[in-house]
């Protein structure tokens, strides 16, 4: 094509991309040359880009390229491009260093361009690193780094960028070299970014940074008061430093109490006072506040104040003595720590006045207060001092009088038996009339009254006394306030005594009488005599007196049988004689009996006879009989006349009596002279006989002796029988009531009998009978022969007894706390199986012995064992990789299962290997051979006892393949081979081919059983086709039988062996594209006008995705991939022209033969005339047009929308005629809007994204997250770059945090993504794109592609169900995290016909899905954020999350605002709603829901087509 053909072309595009704006393109030039536009496109710390257009010439798409590169000096590097290149990008540079490119043109025979274009580019210097913070104040930072190692790094310079979180602070650089910088002029307290940018010497600056936050040390609190004060507490409050930020600011207030840190606490943001308590009374404590940041810096000034606490009060106060001119005070000190150093004031109140006001030293607890009037109540306040003047807040009191003065001149003015009667003169104190007395009687050593008069009485008779005694009677002056005198003035008196009583005549005979009285109940009776005065009736015959204290006398010289009067007096020491006299008659005595014998006796009763004396008169008298226990006379009985015999009953049991008989005369006067004679009674026998204790060879007994008056000095007959014979005859010591019978043989009944025994040897003849048996011996040699998780089997050798043959045996069963069971075994069993039990627990177990009548062994055979643990559960394993295997399990639900250790053993058919206990669920068995069969078992461990074996097969993945080449690729084959690093081939049984189109709609796998095999041949390819091949190893093998019971007879469980297990290595990919199809150009025919050709083809077979109509190899023209012909205009008439088709295969091109057409040769001038007059006609045309409409198009309905007044939102009403309004136009107000959307939020920070390690995890280098709202993941380790994943949280209607915006996942960044939804926990994923658009990856594949799980990392994920419809599909998802508890469901909503860049074919169908997620969501609250992505997640996405919050304003508020809500998405994501036309869209949508609703047209449409994974869902809950 000549160049006047070309510049024409260029003239129509010109015209349709301006709309007739006529400018001359530039580059249409008819003439040969060089490059030109030579431009760094790029460059990097290694690299150049660098781009150029190509010269105008006829040939340059044939041209190469040839770029010389000097570094100053030398010659660095001398490359060439590819024909027709126009871009080339230099590496392997150094960082920092600057380059000169020289371009110079190469024809294919290799002629260069006489001149060639340069230009000059540096390469970016690298980074600094390892950037530190020195130093800090509250104005200043100084900061330190690292260079980097570049060769210039010398010469380098480096930028500090600060930034306060909006606004960049300061832009400062450094001198060349400088490693480390003080940024001054900062804000106290303010959180500063520090970004470091390295510069060199032609202000290239580093793409990456060195960024570190520190925030500068915030000023310190002023005007530090002490608001309040008490004994555990101090209020403080102070000023707040006027830093910026102090609002946020905390304090923290240290306590110091001289030597230690006593408190340290932390106020809530902005307070100005606190209040610490917990404090010690009377301790001086020094308080010091720090400013505290929110990121915790601290203030380096501080405030400190000093205060003491207020002392406690002392306790405890008393009068400790008090005289009529002083009192005298102790107290108890405070408990307080410092109290030693207390001093106390002492106040003293009279009532109306302080009278004094004295202070202690220190430590005093007593005092003296003198100087006060006798009488004189006061009041007594005690305050204590701190060393520094502190007075404790509460004070103690007290009120004490003095001492009055004593009465005078005190007299005896009468006196009687029982009285006497006193006189006084008063004190002369200022209150004696006031005052009563006290008057204290006191006999000598007792007091025997205390009586008070009234008040101003001078006189007092004591009533109440007792006969003949001396009184000394005291009267004390006592205050109203009962304050006595301490005088008390005293005088004598002696009361007269009173007469004898009780006269008796204590003993007579035939000449004598014996007399006995009672003396005067006087306290002085033991000095009185006393005067006998004796009459015959008419005669006084005697008159004799006594010595002092005589309370008997006899009267001798008498005659017998006469009757005589005898009277007493009672005479004082004094010789005062009693007024009245004592008088008694008695009569002399006959004589007594003789021969007493005892004719029997019982328990209760002894019979009596006797001779009667010889007196004259014997047949009269009478006889008693007086009974006497030792003690006590029991009994007095009295019988007629002439009796000569006597039963004496009502006696008491074993006692020893005494029988005295006397003779008695008519007038009842006895025998002086008696019989007397003494027995004992029967004794009673025991009762309550008890066996005390009893072991194997005795039996300790007691009982309850009788209730004999005697019975402490009984003794005791034990007679033992065995059932024939008397073992043992044992007698008691005097008293007992417990016996032990020693001797006798275990388990053996024996009876004991008691007999009660007096002093004299009097037995019972009742006695005490009773059986008990002796306790068996215990059982030895116990065992525990098996245990089970809930039960344990014992053994035992019973003992030697003679009777164990009849034993019973109770076991008792102990956890530690509580009886858990008491079982009882048959007759001679020596075995037992106690169930029941829980597993893993320790129980104590304890053997008795029990005789046939339940006598139990007190020696028994006690021990302590634990039940199997139940094995571990859910045991499964994850194949990590060839050489290690990751286990996990749940621990069993045991009781104990928190101390379980469980062990972990491997084994192959060879070898058995087993890891030390772990307490963890879960273990990697490392250091595996790769490809080989494990029986892998886990067991629980409590206390050395284990449980059954939980078992798996685990057989870990063979060698991976290495070294996959690809050679001989056609349309339809490809030639694949593979290298296998040397190793055992009997770790692998094959190989594995799998063939899949990139777009996952076709997939083919081949298996190779050979292990030698390294190639293989895929044939019956489509052509033009992308394709993934994947070889990895496989081993197969069956697993053998295990053994019932594993090492040292521990019991496994026996594991199939019938199912074949089968392992791969990772896939060792590589991408194809199969050569395109080639077509054949069956026929070209002329087209009317000379200019064009119609071309006709066969369809090609396989995929491609272009078709090219080749003129002359010279002209393309480009035709739609699905047309079988085509035109081809712009050529010469009457010409020849050769045609072939050239088809596409994304970047392989297939050409075929070419066949020869010609075009017409008519009209060609003609034609080209006119046609260039009416273009320009048509362009001005069109220009005047445009310019008219846009100047005269008015709306008086809607205010025009300029970029000023964008409204915020709409009324639902008014948005029909502001959209007509913004679409006029092609659009333009629309257009317009966009447009001023480019900036919003572009200037936020991308820091994380930015790092080196995150880079790769970008699948766009102009899409990164802004760091505000990034999605952050938990650390794995201690990885810094591990929490980063390519997404933002989006605001919804809803929260701020409804939507999560991520691009599609990348091959490495699938585990990410799905830990992301694990964390979150996402329950609904959107996806927007489909994995492979346009012949291009937009989205890796990262859910399983069948009903097998697939693992992501930790977390499995399976397919529980699929419905599939015309516009997406939905998939139901079951996620198991292999270090966590429990299956979560995500659903996946998967819109499959949004193209990219660019927007459905209408609104309906987007619109219906957007409510189908809308409702899922609603449905499932609980959850957290709703992922939402397309390829990049901005476009497609934004657009989706924008409709659905849009159309919930509408709902709610009947309002829409698409401008301001995209531009809130903008500011927490890049580039959302990517498009323009995405962004006119939008605004489709909303115009079309409300000018025509939505119906629900997919009910029951999902229950059609919902297929169940049933086996997955069965395998994941047993997983779970």
């Amino acid at each position: 094509m000549n160049p006047l053909h070309q510049c024409f072309g260029q003239w129509k595009s010109w015209f349709l991309l301006f709309l007739g704006f006529m400018l001359w393109p530039e580059g249409c030039v008819l003439g040969q040359g060089s490059v030109s536009n030579v431009k760094v496109v790029n460059q990097t710390e290694t690299s150049v880009s660098l781009s150029w257009t190509p010269p105008g010439d006829i040939n340059h798409e044939t041209y190469t390229y040839s770029i010389l590169m000097y570094n100053g000096t030398d010659i660095m590097k001398n490359e060439n491009t590819s024909a027709a290149e126009t871009s080339w990008i230099v590496t392997e540079l150094q960082p920092g260093v600057s380059y000169n490119f020289t371009i110079y043109t190469l024809t294919t025979d290799k002629v260069e361009s006489s001149r060639s274009v340069s230009i000059t580019a540096t390469t970016i210097p690298s980074t600094v690193s390892n950037v530190k913070v020195v130093n800090q104040t509250e104005t200043s930072v100084s900061l330190s780094w690292t260079p980097p190692d570049d060769i210039n790094n010398e010469t380098y310079t480096y930028r500090i960028l600060v930034y306060n979180g909006t606004d960049s602070m300061k832009n400062e650089s450094t001198s060349a070299a400088e490693t480390s910088w003080i940024v001054t002029g900062l804000k106290p307290r303010v959180s500063y970014n520090f970004t470091i940018y390295t510069v060199t010497r032609d202000s290239v600056e580093s793409t990456g940074n060195a960024s570190i936050t520190v925030t500068t040390v915030p000023s310190a609190v002023s005007n530090v008061k002490v608001v309040n004060q008490t004994e555990t507490s101090v209020s403080l409050s102070w000023t707040p430093p006027d830093d910026i930020n102090n609002e946020t600011y905390t304090y923290r207030i240290a306590v110091y109490n001289g030597t230690d840190i006593m408190k340290n606490e932390s106020t809530s943001a902005a307070e100005t006072s606190w209040i610490v308590t917990g404090l010690k009374p009377g301790v001086s404590y020094n308080f010091t506040i720090y400013t505290v940041t929110r990121d915790s810096v601290e203030s380096t000034g501080n405030a400190s104040v000093t205060v003491t606490t207020v002392p406690s009060a002392v306790s405890n106060v008393k009068v400790a003595n008090q005289t009529e001119t002083s009192v005298s005070l102790s107290w108890t000190p405070p408990g307080d720590i410092n109290h030693e150093t207390y001093t106390y004031r002492i106040a003293v109140y009279n009532g109306t006045d302080i009278m004094k006001n004295e202070s202690t030293s220190a430590a005093e607890t007593s005092w003296i207060v003198t100087g006060l009037k006798p009488g004189v109540s006061y009041n007594f306040t005690i305050y204590t001092v701190t060393t520094d003047e502190v007075e404790s807040s509460r004070s103690v009191s007290i009120t004490a009088t003095t001492i009055p003065s004593a009465v005078s001149n005190v007299k005896v003015a009468n006196q009687t038996e029982t009285s006497v009667s006193l006189s006084w003169t008063p004190p002369g104190d200022i209150n004696h009339e006031t005052y009563i007395y006290r008057i204290l009687v006191f006999n000598g050593t007792d007091i025997m009254k205390n009586e008070s008069t009234s008040a101003a009485e001078t006189s007092w008779i004591v009533t109440g006394l007792k006969p003949g005694v001396s009184y000394n009677f005291t009267i004390y002056t006592v205050t109203t306030d009962e304050v006595e005198s301490s005088r008390g003035v005293s005088i004598t008196a002696t009361t007269i005594p009173s007469a004898v009583s009780n006269v008796k005549v204590a003993n007579q005979t035939e000449t004598s009488v014996s007399l006995s009285w009672t003396p005067p109940g006087d306290i002085n009776h033991e000095t009185y005599i006393y005067r006998i005065l004796v009459f015959n009736g008419t005669d006084i015959m005697k008159n004799e007196s006594t010595s002092a204290a005589e309370t008997s006398w006899i009267v001798t010289g008498l005659k017998p049988g006469v009757s005589y009067n005898f009277t007493i007096y009672t005479v004082t020491t004094d010789e005062v004689e009693s007024s009245r006299g004592v008088s008694i008659t008695a009569t002399t005595i006959p004589s007594a009996v003789s021969n007493v014998k005892v004719v029997n006796q019982n328990e209760t009763s002894v019979s009596l006879s006797w001779t009667p004396p010889g007196d004259i008169n014997h047949e009269t008298y009478t006889y008693r009989i007086l009974v006497y226990n030792g003690t006590d006379i029991m009994k007095n009985e009295s019988t007629s006349a002439a009796e000569t015999s006597w039963i004496v009953t009502g006696l008491k049991p074993g006692v020893s009596y005494n029988f005295t008989i006397y003779t008695v005369t008519t007038d009842e006067v006895e025998s002086t002279g008696n019989a007397s004679f003494t027995t004992t009674t029967v004794p009673s026998a025991v009762s309550n006989v008890k066996v005390v204790n009893q072991n194997e060879t005795s039996v300790s007994l007691s009982w309850t002796p009788p209730g004999d008056i005697n019975h402490e000095t009984y003794t005791y007959r034990i007679l033992v029988y065995n059932g024939t014979d008397i073992m043992k005859n044992e007698n008691t010591s005097a008293a007992e009531t417990s016996w032990i019978v020693t001797g006798l043989k275990p388990g053996v009944s024996y009876n004991f009998t008691i007999y009660t025994v007096t002093r004299d040897r009097v037995e019972s003849t009742g006695n005490a009978s009773f059986t008990t048996t002796t306790v068996p011996s215990a059982v030895s040699n116990v065992k525990v022969v098996n245990q089970n998780e809930t039960s344990v089997s014992l053994s035992w050798t019973p003992p030697g007894d003679i009777n164990h043959e009849t034993y019973t045996y109770s076991i008792l069963v102990y956890n530690g706390t509580d009886i858990m069971k008491n079982e009882n075994t048959s007759a001679a069993e020596t075995s037992w199986i106690v169930t029941g039990l829980k597993p893993g627990v320790s129980y104590n177990f304890t053997i008795y012995t029990v005789t046939r009548d339940r006598v139990e062994s007190t020696g028994n055979a006690s021990f302590t064992t634990t039940t199997a643990p139940n094995r571990p559960q859910n045991l499964t394993m994850v194949l990590i990789n060839a050489s290690q295997i990751h286990l996990s399990w749940m621990a069993p639900d045991d009781p104990r299962k928190n101390m379980y250790r469980y062990t972990v053993t491997w084994e192959t058919q060879t070898s058995v290997m087993s890891n030390d206990p772990v307490v963890e669920t879960f273990f990697n068995i490392t250091s595996l051979d790769p490809g080989t069969l494990y029986n892998v078992s886990v067991i629980s461990v409590i206390e050395g006892v284990n449980s059954v074996e939980a078992q798996t097969w685990a057989q870990t993945a063979p060698q991976t393949p290495e070294s996959l080449k690809i050679s001989n690729l056609t349309n339809t084959s490809v030639f694949i081979s593979w290298e296998l690093a040397g190793g055992n081939m009997k770790q692998l049984s094959g190989f594995q081919v799998k063939l899949n189109t990139s777009d996952g709609t076709f997939a083919r796998t081949e298996n190779i059983m050979d292990p030698s095999a390294r190639n293989w041949t895929l044939q019956d390819l489509s052509p033009g086709t992308n394709y993934a091949v994947n070889v990895r190893s496989i081993k197969t093998n069956t697993p053998w039988a295990s053994p019932a019971t594993g090492e040292g007879g521990q019991s496994r469980r026996v594991r199939s062996t019938s199912n074949m297990i089968e392992t791969f290595s990772p896939y060792l990919t590589q991408m194809i594209l199969t050569d395109p199809g080639t077509v054949q150009v069956v026929s070209c025919t002329q087209r009317y006008g000379a200019y064009s050709l119609q071309v006709s083809w066969n369809p090609p077979k396989g995929f491609i995705t272009e078709i090219w109509i080749l003129v002359d190899k010279e002209q393309r023209v480009k035709v739609d991939a699905n047309k079988t012909e085509g035109e081809v205009t712009g050529l010469q008439p009457a010409a020849s022209y050769a045609v072939s088709m050239e088809t596409v295969a994304y970047d392989k091109r297939a050409e075929s033969a070419s066949i020869i057409c010609y075009t017409d040769n008519t009209g060609v001038i003609v034609g080209s005339v006119f046609g260039v007059l009416l273009f320009l006609a048509l362009v001005v045309l069109l220009v005047y047009l445009v310019f008219w409409y846009r100047r005269n198009k008015k709306d008086p309905g809607i205010p025009q929308v300029t970029m000023t007044n964008i409204p915020s939102t709409l009324r639902v009403q008014n948005f029909p005629s502001y959209f007509q309004q913004q679409a006029a136009d092609s659009d333009f107000g629309f257009a317009e809007e966009y447009q001023q959307l480019a900036s919003v939020g572009t200037t936020q920070s991308r820091t994380a994204a930015q790092l080196q390690a995150n880079k790769p995890k970008n699948r766009y280098t102009n899409v990164l997250p802004y760091d505000h709202s990034r999605v952050r993941l938990q650390y794995i380790g201690t990885d810094p770059s591990t929490d980063y994943i390519n997404a933002n949280y989006i605001l919804g209607y809803n929260s701020d945090k409804e939507f999560i915006a991520t691009q599609g996942p990348l091959p490495d960044t699938m585990g990410d993504f799905w830990r992301m939804v694990w964390e979150q926990r996402v329950g609904t994923v959107v996806m927007l794109t489909n994995c492979t658009e346009s012949g291009k990856v937009k989205c890796v594949h990262y859910w399983p592609l069948d009903y097998t799980p697939c693992t992501y990392e930790d977390i499995m994920v399976t397919i529980v169900n699929e419905t599939i419809l015309p516009e997406w599909t939905v998939r139901d998802f079951h996620l198991k995290h292999a270090r966590e508890v429990g299956v979560r469901a995500v659903r996946h909503f998967h819109y499959t016909v949004w193209p990219d860049f660019g927007v459905p074919h209408n609104t309906d169908t987007v619109i219906r899905f957007r409510d189908l997620v809308r409702e899922y969501i609603d449905q499932r609250k609980g959850d957290g954020p709703t992922v939402v992505h397309c390829s990049a997640g901005v476009g497609r996405t934004g657009t989706l999350i924008a409709l659905d919050y849009l159309m919930q304003q509408m709902e709610k508020e009947r309002r829409i605002g698409v401008y301001s809500f995209v531009k809130r998405m903008r500011m927490n994501r890049c580039l959302m709603v990517q498009t323009e036309s995405q962004y006119i869209f939008l605004n489709k949508c909303i115009l079309d829901l409300i000018q025509r609703p939505t119906e629900n047209i997919y009910e029951n449409t999902m229950d059609s087509l919902i297929y169940e994974n049933a086996s997955a869902i069965r395998d994941l809950q047993e997983v779970a």
